[in-house]
């Protein structure tokens, strides 16, 4: 409830009494949005290591095995020669 003075602006003590109020609850709402944020960015991570998680659940782990195939120019090609480099298998 406010309470006007005759001029029609709030009277002093009526001011007073809001502005500590307002500043009063400052350091709670502080707490509290810190407290949001560090519970919106742990839900963010939860959700990003979990479908990371869920992606890498069935990769094959290891080496390949070696292996011998015959390319189109008849030349056979053992992925044993290309050990230590990057290969790209496309069936």
């Amino acid at each position: 409830m406010e309470v006007l003075c005759y001029n029609g602006s709030l009277c002093k003590q009526q001011r007073t009494k809001m502005k500590t109020r307002i500043l009063g609850d400052e350091p709670q709402s502080k707490k509290r949005r810190w407290l949001r944020w560090l519970l919106d960015i742990s839900i963010i991570l939860v959700i990003i290591f979990g479908l990371r998680a869920w992606q890498h659940r069935g990769m094959l782990e290891g080496e390949a095995p070696d292996f011998e195939y015959t390319a189109l120019n008849g030349s056979s090609i053992h992925l044993d020669n290309y050990r230590g480099k990057p290969v790209l298998l496309h069936f």
